[in-house]
Formats: structure tokens, sequence, C-alpha cells
């Protein structure tokens, strides 16, 4: 996934969170507060590891430095406690040219009592940067902890200066995938410098003034360790969590005002301003894809596709390069750019033709939500908005499968910052488009002979957000990794299922769909009950919906990444001289956002009986909170219980003697 403000997003946000919050917390309300003074909890029942105690301390000198201190212990209860621990990403800090590290520690404490401290060996250096970046200044240092067991205590102690706060942890979780005994934020702040924050969950709070200094605390006890389930929410949506948002940020000489949108937006178009003037080559380019075309949708389009395919995704993000692009020339020039330096191509090659076209910074809507009343430099990547008559078509060019007019799953329904030409900024929510936008359609024609084997045609249709999705995976790949990723991709929608031809046709038009043609053959689809046949003609199943209900309850909502509809429609020829014992009576169930609807009808075709089965599962809510899930349960579990029946066959009966 692309980032936009690798420093700051992509490793000051979120590796503070896994360093200090691991991944992010639960939707019951029970689980995100503190236990009741006194009481007795048991957190640690089955599980590997405990955080004993974890405290980070920010004291800030001024606008433009501050310390970071962190103090956390942990204790190994089982084997795999250890893995745990380093896959949340506890004792790993990251560091930049402004904000070196001081001070790292660690020592294990074996069962024995013991004290082993981490030698300098098991403290290693490395580039924290991501497999799409090509350079960034940015480093992590990690620390192992070898020979731990259970019983063992880890600990790890760290002090960090910083020289510029855009890099400070904005958003602290006080709960993770591990328990939590107790941990704490102390922030240390001059009186006079201005700091708003923003508080979920209930954590013990205190606040007092000593020496000049504005000291808040915030503390919480005894958090068990968070459940994951499929299909939840983003983490960062319901942890216990504390967000911090200067007031004034300081970058080398330039001021920052963070008060408003409006104030940030005007430093954001005082990076980019320049940048977007249209350089000749991209002029001509852009005069080129452009040429005859009158309707302005078509020329936008012609532009944006040349950005998202010749445009290779590279990030060279040193200093402010993680929130400054490169001038549109020398990205056109190099066929390369970050998110940013995409967009701000992509804004010259419309501004050269006479067509507007504005930055948008966005946090992914799978990192969280945006809080819309606390202005800040949060987000993680940068899109653009195109002014049309009822506001804004929104593009993202960094993504080469989604089509113009669409946008990836990650952009949708999140709240996001317009930079318009005069400086100031509009803070709006893109949209989440409709169930009908991301279309799947499945068409089988089959039939079944006397051997019991069915061979057939699967026909597969993917708009939206779908096709993106299925591009991706076929998409990119050899010949003979197509054709293997088909096989898997059948076998898991029709199980034991052979696919024995393929055919992609890729879209030719934005609204067109990827169409996958596939040939099918499936042994021993008739199965004998006694004197009885038995088929199952179910030749295509919504396997995915019996993982979302699998569970009996719910702690978090249900979280879909799109709306879609999915339909499927099945003829399925029965063996020579066989009809149905009964049809099906088929019927539509509803419920938490979510329409399943399947019907049966039989017909004739080259005297043969033709069974024809239609389903179609409407998802048309995002999010479906937990005191709506038994309803949601109720609706998809119909669709494994539709799959699991089957029909009964009859030999035909002969016609009347005459």
């Amino acid at each position: 996934m692309n980032r936009r403000y690798a420093p700051r997003a992509a490793l000051t946000l979120l590796s503070f969170l896994a360093l200090f919050g691991g991944a992010s917390g639960p939707s019951a309300a029970e689980q995100a507060q503190p236990a009741p003074a006194g009481a007795s909890v048991d957190i640690e029942a089955g599980e590997d590891a405990v955080i004993l105690d974890d405290t980070l301390t920010i004291e800030i000198a001024s606008s433009t430095e501050a310390r970071v201190r962190r103090v956390w212990r942990a204790k190994v209860l089982t084997k795999a406690g250890i893995e745990k621990i380093e896959r949340s990403g506890h004792g790993t800090l990251y560091y930049w040219p402004c904000c070196p590290i001081r001070d790292l520690r660690a020592a294990i404490i074996a069962p024995s009592g013991k004290r082993t401290e981490v030698k300098r060996q098991q403290i290693y250096d490395g580039a924290a940067v991501a497999d799409f970046e090509l350079y960034a200044d940015s480093r992590y240092r990690d620390v192992s902890f070898p020979g731990a067991v259970p019983g063992a205590i880890l600990e790890f102690s760290s002090e960090q200066e910083f020289s510029n706060l855009v890099y400070l942890p904005d958003e602290i979780a006080f709960q993770e995938q591990l328990p939590v005994r107790a941990r704490a934020l102390i922030l240390k702040a001059p009186a006079s410098f201005g700091i708003r924050t923003s508080v979920r969950g209930s954590p013990e709070y205190a606040r007092h003034e000593e020496k000049g200094m504005v000291v808040q605390e915030w503390r919480m006890r005894d958090q068990p360790a968070l459940k994951q389930e499929r299909s939840m929410p983003p983490e960062s949506d319901l942890v216990p969590r504390v967000q911090l948002f200067p007031k004034e940020l300081m970058w080398d000489a330039l001021r920052i005002d963070a008060t408003s949108w409006n104030s940030i937006s005007q430093w954001e178009w005082a990076l980019v301003r320049d940048k977007i003037q249209p350089d000749p080559d991209v002029a001509a380019m852009a005069k080129e894809l452009t040429a005859g075309l009158t309707d302005p949708m078509e020329m936008t389009r012609r532009i944006f596709e040349f950005v998202q395919k010749n445009i290779n995704y590279v990030a060279i993000e040193i200093g402010i390069g993680g929130f400054e692009p490169h001038h549109n020339g020398a990205v056109f020039k190099n066929r390369y750019g970050d998110c940013k330096d995409k967009a701000t191509l992509t804004i010259a090659m419309l501004k050269a033709v006479g067509l507007r076209g504005y930055p948008v910074t966005i946090l992914t809507r799978d990192e969280g939500v945006k809080d819309a009343d606390f202005p800040s430099l949060r987000g993680n990547h940068e899109i653009l908005a195109v002014p049309v008559e009822d506001g804004y078509l929104f593009m993202d060019p960094t993504w080469k499968t989604t089509a113009f007019g669409d946008l990836p799953w990650v952009d949708q329904g999140a709240n996001v910052l317009v930079v318009k030409e005069d400086g100031t900024g509009e803070m709006v929510t893109t949209p989440i488009y409709p169930p009908a936008r991301n279309r799947i359609r499945w068409s089988v024609i089959a039939a079944v002979n006397d051997a019991g084997t069915i061979e057939g045609r699967l026909l597969i249709d993917r708009y939206g957000q779908s096709r993106s999705e299925l591009d991706a995976y076929v998409g990119g790949k050899k010949p003979s990794e197509v054709e293997d990723a088909l096989e898997r991709y059948v076998a898991t929608i029709s199980p034991g299922a052979i696919m024995t031809a393929y055919e992609i046709t890729r879209p030719a038009k934005p609204d067109d769909p990827l169409h996958i043609a596939i040939g099918f053959s499936s042994l021993h689809a008739i199965t004998q009950a006694g004197n009885v046949e038995v088929l199952s003609p179910h030749l295509v199943r919504f396997q995915d919906f019996a993982r979302i209900v699998a569970y009996p309850v719910r702690l978090h909502p249900v979280f879909f990444d799109y709306l879609w509809n999915e339909e499927s429609e099945i003829h399925l020829a029965l063996p020579p001289g066989r009809t149905l014992k009964k049809i099906p009576a088929g019927g539509t169930v509803e419920g938490g956002g979510v329409t399943v609807s399947t019907s049966y009808e039989t017909t004739t075709q080259n005297g043969r009986n033709v069974l024809v089965v239609k389903r179609l599962v409407s998802v048309s809510k995002r999010e479906v909170p937990v005191a709506e899930y038994p309803a949601l349960r109720k609706a998809l579990s119909s669709v494994s219980e539709e799959e699991s029946r089957a029909v009964t066959l009859l030999p035909v009966a002969p016609p009347p003697a005459i």
C-alpha cells in the first residue's frame, strides 16, 4: 500500500501504535473499560504473554524540541509468547536524522531471577522502508530477546530526542493483542504550548502543573487482550486511545499553523503550488492525449489512465519529501513517483488542457478514521479531486487496477482534506459506492452425464472493486501462474471442480467487467443413497460468508471493505432420463444490511430436464453493529444452508401405453 507520509504515518504513527499499543482494540464496551477499583481481573488465562507495565513519557520543551522516553516490561507465559511480543512491534524504535535515539537498553530476567543484559549484538539497525520505496531517511532499531523462556520477564527502555515535532507519536492505544496490566501516557509541555487531545474509552486522567510545565497523565489497567474476529473494523476505530494534536508545528524555519483545516491547507498548497505548473513536455502530452475531445470527463479519463498506467510507484522521501511532491516535469520524465507525485502530475496535465484538479490528503480507511474535528497533518496517502456539479470526482492514480470513476475501498468513506487553488481547505468524506457498482456475476451452463460427471462452462464477470481485486489476483503473472491461480480460485468457488480451459477478457472501458470463461469438470456429482440418487445443484458457492458468521456472538462490528452484489445463475442439465422429485422452494432473507434470495425452476432443453438455480446476495451496509449481528448471521447462514441442500433425482416416467 502506498504511503504519502512514510516517515510520519507509516512509521511514526503506525510503528508507535505497534510499539506502544500493538494492534488496536475492541468494540465491546466492557473490554474498553478499566477494571473496577480493587477488582481482581484474570487477563492472563490462556494467553502467551502479558505486558506488565508500559509507560511512554513525552516531554515537549518547545515548538521544535521534545524528548520521548519509554519503559516497558512483559512476562513470557508460553513458548509462543516471545514470538508474539516481537511480532507486535515491542522492542522496535523508528528514527530519522532529526530524531536520534540517545539510549536504548534491554534485559531478560530468567524465572530464577538472574538478570541478563541484552548485548549490542542483539540490537539491529535497518532501513525502515517498504518494498515500494526507493529511498527514505527513516530507519529502525530493533531489539531481540535471545534465550527467553516461559516465566522470563523482558525489559526495554529507550530515550529519543526530537527536533521536529511532526514526527512525534500522535496516537497512543491502550489495548492490543496481548493483555496489559498497566499502561500510561505522560505528556509534559510548557503552559504556553498549545496542544489538543482526543480521548476514547475511560482512562484515568490527572493534570497538574510544575515549574511552568503542564503535566497530563492517562492510565489504564488490566486490559484484556484484543480478540480478533474476521471482518472486524480497522482496529484503530475501536481501541481506547489518546490522540495528540499540537496547535503549531515547525519545519526548520517554516511555521505550520495546525489550528484549522484552512491553515493546514495553506501549508500544503505552498508545497504543491509550483509543482503543478505544467512542464512543456507534460503540457504537450496532455494535449496529445485529449486531441479532438470536447467532453471534460473523457479528457480527464484519458489523462488519469495515462498516469495510472505509465507512471510506476517509486518513493524517494528525504526530509520534507514525505510531504512535498516532486515537480510534474521530473515525474513525467522519469516515469516514476509516489502517490503525491502521481497526483501532482495528473493535476498538471489537467491544468494544461484547461481543467482543474485539487490535491487531496487522506488517511486511508484501513488505518482508521481521520478526526474531522481536530485539524492535523495525519495522513498516509494523496489522491486528487476534480470539481463536478454535485461536489467532487475523486481519483486515485496510484492503484493500477481501479477504473476511472471508482475508488479503491481504502479511499472510500474516508475523511479527506481537499486543498484548493486559493490555499483554502475543505474537509469532506469520500463516497462509499453502492452495491451495484461492485457486482459479481457467475453464470454456469453444465450437464450431468449418466456416470455422474458434470462438465460445463463457468463465466465470471466482475465490476468495480470486485473487478480490481480479481485483476490484481491474476494480473502481472506468467501464463502458468495465472493457470495455477485460476485453478485454486475454481476449487474454492466450486469444490471438486477441475479447470480444463480458461480465457480472460480484460475490460476495454471503465464500466466494462473483467470477464473470465472457464471450462471445468467435476467427478462424482451424484451420490447414491440406497435406491435414491442425490445431486447438489450449487456449482457456485459463496464460501466467505460462512467464515464471517462462524461466531455465535461477536465482540466487534462486522466491517465490509466495500458494498457489493453477488449473483449466480446455474443451468444444470440433469442426467438423461431423470427428473426432480421436488423443486426446492427458495425464498428471501434479510438482516444486518444483507439480502439473500434464491429461486429454483425447471425447464426442458434438447429433450433433457434442466434445473435453473438463481441466487443473489446484496451487501448494502458497510459496518454492521454488534446488536445487528444476529440478523446478519441469520441472513448469511441461509447461504450456507442453501448450499448444503441437494435435490433428489427420479427416473422419468415412461409415456403411457397407447
